[in-house]
């Protein structure tokens, strides 16, 4: 019996033992799946800023822009009408094509006769005359009045009005470089009609800086001691001068406008600093007039102000002397206005040498109407 009674909890002492969970199975847990990773879109390419073209303005205009590359949106522009543009030896036309969103629709679908009605029928009156518009300038006055009445359409409508005036705003996918100091010329055209617009970056003119080689008369009065023998000596004018030039190279500012930038002949008022050559030399202030060709090559008159030479008024003229002197001694500076002429030359490039301008990437295509608002 007591045997049996050993075995039986034998027994179950191994039964509840082994229904226990053991230390290490209480720390096990089941593996975690990865997460998934969402892809990293990649940065577009920033793009170049806008230029924009108002077909509704003047037709001939200019503006004053940063150096840099721009691509060339037009503003105010019919829709479905055909404009070509051109910069330099890039030519690009506009298809003339209207793009209507899906869903679109011309006709009244669900509206009440209402006052909601009439404005909406207004809206659709006035897009069919945008679409037929003869005058660039009549653009921005029936957008105004479309969207003054297109919260009066239902979604249809909403959409084909909303479609037509968006193609208002056209992305030519034409790039305009200009680089600093110079200026780009676009045209717009279409059936006979032309925008001109000028872009410089001179802005209102720039200071220039050229070399100048003038040339003043010589009014120079120098001495000398000569000698009359017994040692004695006598002050005298040195001749050999008279009606020689004076050399006065110098460096010249000029203010060039923007209104004469482009011209072939550019002129205005000019000073500078200059040195007279010679064994002795001496500072020069130069003020005057200028004219140039080309901005780079030009002559210079005016007046210049710098030491001359004079007799000390220690000596006198065939003053007899005991000593021979020399000139230093007998002449002294004295500042006088003189007379110049000569030639300038400025070391830079000819900002009318265009640099070629190139359409976006993408190739020379027409670019499809811009579907998105203004």
């Amino acid at each position: 019996m007591k045997l049996w009674l050993g075995t039986r909890c034998a027994v179950l002492c191994c039964l509840v033992i082994g229904a226990l969970p053991t230390p290490l199975a209480a720390q096990e847990k089941p593996p975690e799946k990865p997460a998934a990773t969402t892809p990293v879109p990649k940065p577009e390419a920033a793009k170049a800023p806008a230029f924009v073209v108002d077909l509704s303005g003047p037709t001939v205009k200019s503006y004053a822009v940063d150096p840099g590359t721009y691509r060339i949106v037009l503003y105010n522009a019919i829709p479905g009408m055909k404009y070509a543009i051109r910069s330099g030896a890039v030519e690009m036309a506009q298809q003339p094509v209207v793009v209507l969103p899906t869903g679109s629709a011309v006709g009244l679908i669900d509206l009440p006769n209402s006052a909601d009605l009439k404005s909406c029928l207004a809206a659709l009156a006035d897009t069919k005359s945008l679409l037929t518009a003869a005058r660039e300038a009549d653009v921005p006055a029936l957008e105004q009045k479309i969207r003054a009445n297109i919260a009066g359409c239902g979604k249809e409508e909403l959409t084909y009005v909303s479609g037509v005036l968006a193609q208002t705003v056209y992305e030519t996918e034409l790039e305009v470089q200009i680089p600093d100091d110079a200026r780009r010329t676009l045209t717009v055209a279409r059936q006979g009609l032309e925008w001109n617009v000028t872009m410089t970056t001179l802005a209102r003119g720039r200071l220039q800086t050229l070399f100048g080689w003038m040339f003043a008369p010589n009014h120079d009065e120098a001495y000398f001691s000569d000698s009359i023998g017994d040692n004695k000596f006598a002050v005298k004018p040195r001749l050999e001068d008279d009606g020689a030039l004076t050399n006065l190279p110098a460096v010249l500012f000029t203010w060039l406008p923007t209104s004469q930038a482009f011209s072939n002949v550019q002129h205005g008022p000019t000073m500078g600093l200059g040195v007279t050559l010679g064994s002795d030399s001496r500072p020069a202030f130069l003020g005057g007039y200028m004219i140039r060709w080309n901005q780079n090559y030009g002559v210079a008159v005016g007046l210049a102000v710098y030491p001359h030479q004079r007799l000390d008024g220690k000596y006198t003229v065939d003053q007899v002397l005991t000593t021979s002197l020399e000139p230093n001694q007998l002449n002294r500076d004295a500042l006088k206005v003189n007379f110049f002429v000569g030639g300038v030359i400025r070391f830079g490039t000819d900002p009318r040498k265009e640099i070629p301008e190139k359409p976006a990437a993408g190739g020379e295509k027409a670019a499809a109407p811009k579907t998105g608002g203004k």
